[in-house]
């Protein structure tokens, strides 16, 4: 059987059968998330679709499932989904139908994003579906106890509101979040873990916040 990984400068490569390439095998899901983003979000990786992001991933890394992590990673790219739905295969943006001001909200987290001098890296923000406002929230983690804390904060300042719709995020489905909807009578809706465009005005001021950072 023919040796198709070495190491070297204590990482591990994959060369293939033929050892006509060097690959880094990537391990963790921590360095897939990083290889994904650079290949894929970042300036350099332009958003250029499961081919383009594939062959740029390709190039220099490995790991078993890459084929598989590629298409999921696009699929649920916001900014490919907004700008081309075609490109990855996905449904239109739908609306939702809000019939009062503050009735419904869209949530959604931004970042990491670089540290502030209050150490926040991330942005919570809650869309008025029916005006269109938004607040912003900024937040130092994503975990539940904060961003639970920071929505219950706008909810006392702006008041109650029928609805609250976001992704799936551990951030926002968890036991806490959902014993604090249930006390607060507020219905939880949660968009599809593969198909985020149902909360599709959250997504467009998502990326117009990026645009303005």
């Amino acid at each position: 059987m023919k040796r198709v990984f070495f190491s070297a400068d204590n990482r591990l490569f994959y060369t293939g059968p033929n050892k006509t390439y060097m690959r880094l095998v990537v391990c963790t899901e921590e360095e897939k998330r990083s290889v994904l983003m650079e290949c894929h979000n970042s300036g350099t990786g332009n958003h250029n679709g499961v081919r383009g992001t594939r062959d740029r991933v390709i190039a220099g890394y490995f790991w078993p499932t890459l084929m598989k992590d590629v298409t999921e990673w696009v699929k649920c790219c916001r900014r490919c989904q907004l700008n081309d739905p075609m490109k990855t295969g996905t449904p239109v943006l739908h609306s939702i139908k809000v019939k009062a001001a503050w009735e419904v909200i869209g949530l959604d987290l931004i970042g990491p994003l670089r540290e502030t001098g209050q150490k926040n890296k991330y942005v919570l923000t809650m869309t008025d579906l029916y005006t269109k406002w938004v607040v912003a929230e900024p937040l130092q983690n994503k975990t539940a106890t904060e961003v639970s804390a920071a929505i219950i904060k706008t909810l006392y300042l702006f008041g109650m509101v029928k609805k609250i719709i976001t992704d799936q995020g551990r951030e926002f489905v968890n036991e806490l979040n959902e014993n604090i909807f249930a006390t607060l009578k507020i219905k939880h809706a949660v968009s599809s873990a593969y198909h985020p465009q149902t909360n599709g005005q959250v997504i467009f001021n998502i990326i117009l916040f990026d645009i303005s950072l």
